[in-house]
């Protein structure tokens, strides 16, 4: 589960390595998997063309809460996020790590989905 002010690492190549969350976006007041925050950049990685302090659209991709599937658990220790562009399309070229599949049900996010190695 997502508050406002929690630290997120950055599941993706965009330049952005840690980012912190400013708000829950659709009027909620914790985000779950495949809801979209505002986050500003904390940390960066100086060789790419992100600046440290700028505002960006996000979704979340891992969580680090357990997530009940067919009476099975599955947990990752991990809060991670997928930086998006203003038409809701990732910035970066690759995503690192899986991508839980409950991401699926927003057709809004299959582009994530083919860039990501492997789906849990």
């Amino acid at each position: 589960m997502i508050y406002v002010q929690t630290n997120l690492e950055v599941a993706d190549n965009s330049g952005a390595l840690i980012v912190r969350c400013i708000k829950v976006l659709n009027n909620k007041l914790i985000g779950s998997i495949g809801s979209l925050i505002l986050v500003a950049v904390k940390k960066i990685n100086p060789k790419k063309k992100i600046l440290k302090g700028s505002l960006y659209k996000c979704v979340i991709v891992r969580l680090k809460r357990k997530i009940k599937r067919n009476c099975v658990y599955i947990s990752i220790n991990e809060n991670s996020v997928v930086i998006l562009n203003n038409t809701l399309m990732p910035i970066a070229t690759r995503i690192f790590g899986p991508v839980l599949r409950e991401l699926r049900l927003d057709r809004r996010y299959s582009k994530i989905i083919s860039l990501a190695k492997f789906v849990l």
